[in-house]
């Protein structure tokens, strides 16, 4: 059936069809992101919800995260304490085969050749890497005009070119095996705070540089970011002192989250973990 002939003051398709009666017009539910792309300040909005762009996910059961994890090869820089140690210690015991590289073991994430033997004789001992997860970071507080360069510096060193001599060395193994690759951001990343803005900045940067990757490796590895809340870690309480614990995450469910975003297949994409999403999983699972 034809448009009707001389309607010529439709201000939208649906008046058209409707005016037409060519078929009957309904509405469905939608995303309040999903804006119409007319002007080209639409094109700069449209960017700018792509890059706060988030996702949550539910935990799978344990038996199912095994079936994903079992056999598989995960590198965990900075796994030796907080939620490194929780990646660990959660995926070995769902059958992965999981090395943790830190200082305390000889690993400095800022030095380029300890990165890239480290990885190399990993891939040379287990034949594939499936998984790096980057979870090295370190938090200097106070106002920027009082910080020492020296904290200035490691914080830039270890939180933003650490991250990328480690991408840049894990990448061809992980091409290889169509791995993932795991960088944590902060909630810092959308909004600098007051008394820590160069760890704030090094997050900010830590998505951006997640975003185009993902881009870039596109088909060949998935590349993801975390951003818990605020979590119980050496690192957090170093810098905040003491805090209620029913305010913080355990860094055993980050880390079990922190899996399950691995295992998604989802790639480009900002993980959200919560204290509510923590607190319902405990209610979910009974006394």
């Amino acid at each position: 059936m034809a448009l009707e002939e001389g309607i010529t003051d439709s201000t939208d398709d649906c008046n058209l069809i409707l005016r037409s009666k060519l078929a009957p017009v309904h509405t469905i539910g939608g995303s309040q992101y999903n804006i119409k792309i007319t002007n080209p300040l639409d094109i700069y909005l449209a960017e700018k919800i792509f890059q706060l762009q988030r996702k949550s996910l539910s935990s799978l059961p344990l038996e199912r995260l095994s079936s994903r994890l079992s056999g598989k090869v995960l590198v965990v820089f900075g796994g030796s304490s907080g939620i490194g140690r929780g990646i660990c210690e959660l995926g070995s015991r769902s059958g992965a085969v999981v090395i943790s590289l830190s200082r305390s073991n000889g690993v400095d994430i800022t030095d380029p050749e300890q990165v890239r033997t480290a990885l190399e004789r990993v891939a040379m001992e287990h034949s594939r890497i499936d998984a790096v997860v980057l979870c090295a970071a370190v938090m200097h507080r106070g106002s920027l005009v009082d910080a020492d360069e020296r904290h200035i510096i490691e914080q830039v060193q270890v939180n933003l070119i650490g991250n990328i001599l480690a991408s840049k060395y894990a990448i061809p193994y992980l091409q290889r095996s169509h791995g993932v690759l795991v960088f944590f951001a902060s909630s810092s990343y959308t909004k600098g705070r007051e008394g820590y803005a160069v760890y704030s900045a090094t997050k900010a940067a830590i998505v951006n540089l997640m975003q185009a990757l993902a881009d870039e490796l596109s088909g060949e590895v998935k590349v993801i970011a975390i951003n818990p809340q605020r979590t119980k870690t050496s690192l957090r309480r170093s810098n905040f002192g003491e805090e209620d614990d029913r305010t913080l995450l355990s860094p055993e469910f980050v880390a079990l989250r922190t899996l399950n975003a691995m295992t998604s297949g989802m790639t480009g994409c900002v993980f959200d973990i919560s204290l509510i999403d923590e607190e319902q999983e405990r209610k979910d699972s009974g006394p």
